[in-house]
């Protein structure tokens, strides 16, 4: 019920100005249905109703209303989507995230549909999670820069961020009780060592690495060490990982999390001139262990690693340009995005 709950949600957000829910008062059986729970759940002040009479009468006597050819949706969306230069206009307009390249390293049909035309998708529970987690971090340190907040304050933060989400009462019972426990331990283990020059969510889009790739980004949190160097700090509710893991050096992992931070430093070296140096990059992990420890790894980040991030991205914006990997897959044999892919001609 959840789920589905916010696959409606998500339907219903598509929509710029307005929705229409349309529904059948009998089935084939000519047995009477009720609409979906989630319609009644609306704010009746949002919701118009009208009769449906007058289409079903038209329905009954056109037709050539009834039975017009569907459109072929596939056919339709490979005529646009298999032009180089639809791509390179999306392209162009979005440029580059942490995200989107990270996507395309694992699968670039993953990049295609997810961050490229932005298919609609449900976000999960734990996206949801994560979504209040930050929010919740962003108003502590926010109001610390005013007035001396606590525990107290970050929790509440917290929960109505989390009932802001579109969940089921039982996610957020278990997601709140989660969530206090984590803040209320990692508050607890870094209260006394605040950095209180920083700033909060800091979006920089459009910052040009190379000529034509655009690179964009939004970093949790900025602490100034001097004027012009800085510390970017990113926050994790996952479990801790070891050092060997954030850089991808283990069999399992795939370094996503330190490339994260290598794209931070090119970002903030081609903003504004470089009128920020960005000093090192922490992975600050919300959620303590399976033991109950916090964890933080510090990276300093070398010319080397930007150097290589850049070559990187380079080859990534060719082949997305170039459509080179129109006709490959991943190694992934499940790969939904690469099943998706097979509708595209």
């Amino acid at each position: 019920m959840d789920d589905e709950r916010r696959l409606f949600y998500v339907a219903l957000t598509r929509a710029k100005e307005r929705v229409t829910i349309t529904y059948a008062r009998e089935n084939e059986e000519h047995k009477e249905t009720l609409p979906s729970t989630f319609v009644g759940e609306i704010k009746s002040e949002l919701v118009e109703r009208i009769d449906g009479a007058a289409w079903d009468e038209r329905a009954r006597n056109d037709r050539e209303f009834q039975f017009a050819p569907e459109k072929s949706s596939e056919e339709d969306f490979s005529g646009v989507a298999d032009s180089k230069a639809f791509v390179n206009e999306l392209f162009e307009k979005q440029g580059l995230s942490p995200t989107a390249l990270n996507n395309y390293l694992e699968c670039p049909w993953k990049y295609f549909y997810v961050n490229l035309i932005r298919i609609p998708a449900a976000q999960t529970v734990h996206q949801f999670y994560g979504i209040a987690v930050h929010a919740a971090l962003k108003d502590f340190f926010d109001m610390l820069k005013k007035e001396e907040v606590g525990t107290e304050y970050l929790v509440e933060s917290f929960r109505g961020h989390l009932h802001r989400q579109p969940l089921g009462a039982r996610d957020v019972e278990e997601l709140l009780k989660r969530g206090t426990e984590a803040l209320t331990g990692w508050h607890k283990e870094y209260l006394g060592s605040w950095n209180l020059r920083t700033a909060t969510e800091v979006r920089i889009n459009g910052v040009e690495l190379v000529e034509g790739v655009k690179i964009t980004g939004v970093l949790d949190k900025v602490e100034y060490v001097d004027d012009n160097i800085v510390e970017v700090v990113d926050y994790k509710t996952a479990k801790p990982k070891s050092r060997n893991e954030l850089m991808g050096k283990t069999k399992e992992s795939d370094g996503n999390y330190f490339r994260q931070l290598v794209f931070y430093k090119l970002l903030l070296s081609h903003f504004k001139d470089g009128a920020l140096s960005m000093q090192s990059g922490t992975i600050d992990f919300v959620e303590p262990s399976d033991t109950g420890k916090y964890k933080k790894e510090t990276f300093e980040i070398t010319n080397e690693e930007m150097s290589e991030l850049t070559d990187t991205i380079q080859r990534v914006a060719d082949e997305i340009r170039n459509l080179s990997f129109w006709d490959k897959i991943c190694d992934d044999k499940n790969c939904e995005y690469c099943r998706l892919r097979t509708f595209v001609k």
